[in-house]
Order: C-alpha cells, then sequence, then structure tokens
C-alpha cells in the first residue's frame, strides 16, 4: 500500500444531504479516510460490493430500505473482509439499540451527533478492523508457510 492509498474507505449512507455534508465536513480533515456518500440503501449496497468499504455510516431510516437492512446484507456477505457497521438515528429508546445492534451494526451513534463522540467511535471501528486486517495477513502467513512444507506450529514447551 503506497502512503497515496487510503487506509480506510468509508461509506456514508443518509437520504438527507444536510447530514451526508455535515459528515463530510467533520471527516474531511482526515487524509487515512476516502469517503464515499450514498443516498439509499441498494445504493449503498451497490457501492459496499464495488469497493473494498471497512467502515460504514448508516442511517437508520431511508426511503428504500433501512439502515437495519442494511446491516443484515452486509453481515449476510461472507466474502468481503469485516465491515465495522455505525448506525445513526433519533431514537433513543434501549429497544432500538438492541435491534440496531442485533441487525449487526457494531454502534450507535445518536442525532444530533457530536463530531468528538462521531470521531471517536470512527477510531474504535479502525482499531477493530485493524485487528481483523492483522489476523487474516497471519492466516495468509500461515498458509503460504504450510504450503511451503513448513506447517507453522506453535512453539513447543521445554522439556526438562
Amino acid at each position: 500500500m503506497t502512503s497515496a492509498t487510503p487506509k480506510y474507505e468509508i461509506l456514508v449512507v443518509d437520504d438527507s444531504p444536510v447530514h451526508r455534508k455535515l459528515i463530510e465536513h467533520i471527516l474531511s480533515d482526515h487524509h487515512d479516510y476516502s469517503l464515499s456518500f450514498a443516498c439509499s440503501g441498494s445504493e449503498a449496497l451497490r457501492m459496499y460490493h464495488e469497493k473494498a468499504i471497512s467502515i460504514v455510516i448508516t442511517d437508520w431510516v431511508m426511503p428504500d430500505f433501512s439502515g437495519l437492512e442494511l446491516c443484515e446484507h452486509i453481515r449476510a456477505d461472507k466474502s468481503s473482509a469485516y465491515t465495522y457497521l455505525i448506525l445513526m438515528t433519533s431514537n433513543t429508546e434501549k429497544d432500538g439499540v438492541v435491534k440496531g445492534l442485533e441487525a449487526g451494526a457494531d454502534d450507535y451513534l445518536v442525532k444530533p451527533f457530536d463530531s468528538g463522540e462521531m470521531l471517536a467511535r470512527i477510531g474504535v471501528g479502525r482499531r477493530i478492523i485493524d485487528l481483523h486486517r492483522q489476523i487474516g495477513a497471519e492466516k495468509r502467513s500461515t498458509r503460504r508457510s504450510s504450503e511451503d512444507g513448513f506447517p507453522h506450529r506453535p512453539s513447543e514447551p521445554s522439556r526438562a
């Protein structure tokens, strides 16, 4: 990966142009993010399949299908790398939070949101994505070692 390549592809999904612009403004100074925007769940799903999306920030209520359904679609896709999902809503009821997490969201952001809180939650997502990338790299390395005839074995305890 070159230094010009963004490290995290973030997809923002919201049917409100005001909210999309607000999030763009909050994240625009972070050069390790590449931002994409979708106005609907179906557009977001298409973009998700076209790009290597690291983090999705999605509104709950959208015109074609909900953020909950988008989370379920993304979690059902086992062929892609792990994507961290943040669900945005004005719903502060505990059962709403539970429904969002059960649908596959990793985190929950209540509108109107604070920019510092959003950046902190994205930071959590980055750490989770980095861990998934590290685990994937270690699995590939182990697989290559096994294919080369050098099976990876945990070190054995010394025998006295």
